[in-house]
């Protein structure tokens, strides 16, 4: 007779409010979560469940627990941990928020994994079977060899698109980044065989490459992409797909040329800021080397014009663009506010995401204002619920609270007139000449256009609450 199957029960914790403010049309699957459940035995039944499509709203049996969650969704993820530890069910919790803050998150859980789970997860799972559970495992780091190849193909048909990686990591140490930290300062790519192999998994059309940076920086990684992409077009996987990239990529016609052709349509790139004062605070160093612009010169129409020729270039490829940037920096002024609106009446970007600097736990960012004592907010973990990208969350150093969302407010007017929501569909279709394309970011634009509506709810909340007096 069979022995009685284990149970683990993994939860991708998402704040229900959070998740009305952004995109639930455009989710993608929970890979962390995918990753431990490739790498748990087999004696263990588990099921994977994920906020972002059903709020938990009932315990769920079960002899072990794993919950992930972002910075903003933290408090939450403790909210779940506590039902069970209620019960004497061991939880664990991993992910970008709980590997910095790793004292508070014990507060609240049985043990912490910090980093990547690929070389400790069944360390832990034979350490609980012992009863010898430890409170802490990691930072631990794996090459991209050990990285798992996960099977999609019993995914819910709920999610906008598949997620997988073709690389993990990043070289770069942006200031507000968690990519370093988290995952180490390598860009570790997977066997070339191994992503074909999760690909063919996939049974869904549309695919997210979630690297931070796909196509990489030198020209190794530029080579290892072009084997990759020659293999998904011999292959005939037949997808379209998306992904992040620096602007860098615009100065390789063959790799965009041939990215197409194995299925890119949308590229996710970080424009971020058109101050080169900001660019420099932030360590925004790709973007810097791109522009070229010498040291003492902020030339916002040069800059403007390197960016308009390299946008039209990706999409004469028949890409299209989503262009995000951030405001709140403490070298930003009421310019780079104009700055950012103007590029996107003139760069002719398909979609725009556009945010207020958020100082995440983990980042040299939120080391260096919270030592100032400049975070709006401090009392955690209940306040994690407000690091949200549509309020300030930096006290600014050179304006006014009042006078910072008071022109944030008209900022987010002029963009909102700006962008021709509704036209979104020919504007694309004119700029890449693929009705594909175009289909794509008129979804990809809802969402987006949602977005900058509630954030701009918000800000008016916040405005109101430090008596601004913008309206009659």
């Amino acid at each position: 007779m069979n022995e009685k199957k284990l149970r683990l029960i993994l939860i991708s914790a998402v704040n229900r409010q959070v998740q009305k403010s952004y995109y639930p049309e455009l989710q993608v699957n929970p890979l962390g979560l995918q990753i431990i459940a490739a790498l748990t035995p087999n004696h263990w039944d588990v099921k994977i469940f994920d906020e972002s499509l059903d709020e938990f709203t009932d315990f769920i049996d079960c002899d072990l627990v794993g919950i992930s969650a972002s910075t903003v969704n933290a408090t939450h993820a403790y909210e779940i941990a506590s039902k069970y530890r209620e019960r004497g069910i061991k939880t664990i919790m991993g992910g970008v928020h709980a590997s910095p803050m790793l004292e508070e998150a014990l507060n609240y859980v049985d043990c912490v994994v910090i980093g990547e789970a690929e070389l400790i997860w069944k360390i832990l799972i034979e350490d609980f079977e012992n009863g010898e559970l430890k409170s802490i495992y990691g930072p631990s780091y794996c090459t991209g060899e050990q990285m798992v190849i996960l099977d999609h193909s019993d995914l819910d048909d709920r999610y906008f698109a598949v997620g997988i990686e073709s690389s993990r990591g990043c070289p770069f140490a942006c200031e507000y980044c968690y990519s370093t930290r988290h995952f180490g300062n390598r860009y570790k790519h997977r066997p070339i065989e191994d992503v074909i192999k999760e690909l063919r998994t996939i049974k869904k059309k549309v695919v997210y490459f979630t690297d931070d940076n796909f196509f990489g920086f030198t020209e190794r990684h530029f080579e290892q992409k072009k084997k990759l992409l020659q293999m998904i077009i011999d292959n005939k996987l037949n997808k379209i797909w998306g992904t992040q990239s620096s602007i860098n990529i615009a100065d390789r016609v063959d790799l965009l040329k041939l990215a197409y052709k194995a299925g890119l349509r949308q590229l996710y790139i970080g424009f971020e800021s058109f101050n080169l004062k900001v660019l420099k605070e932030m360590n925004k160093q790709a973007n810097i080397s791109f522009l070229k612009l010498k040291d003492v010169q902020d030339d916002f129409l040069a800059m403007l014009e390197k960016y308009k020729i390299a946008i039209k270039t990706i999409q004469k490829c028949g890409i299209g663009v989503v262009g995000a940037t951030m405001y709140g920096m403490d070298d930003d002024d009421l310019d780079s506010l104009l700055r950012i609106s103007e590029f996107f009446k003139r760069s002719k970007v398909d979609a725009l995401d556009i945010g207020i600097v958020v100082p995440l736990p983990g980042t040299p960012l939120y080391e260096r204002v919270k030592e100032e004592g400049r975070l709006m907010y401090s009392n955690f973990p209940a306040d994690w619920d407000e690091l949200l990208m549509d309020r300030l969350i930096i006290k600014p150093k050179h304006i006014s609270i009042d006078e910072f969302y008071k022109n944030y407010y008209l900022h987010l007017n002029r963009i909102l007139k700006i962008f021709r929501w509704r036209r979104g569909f020919w504007a694309t279709l004119f700029h890449t000449k693929n009705i594909v394309v175009a289909l794509g970011f008129r979804t990809l634009c809802k969402g987006y256009k949602q977005h900058v509506l509630n954030h701009r709810k918000t800000i008016k909340k916040m405005m109101k609450k430090y008596d601004t007096s913008l309206w009659n």
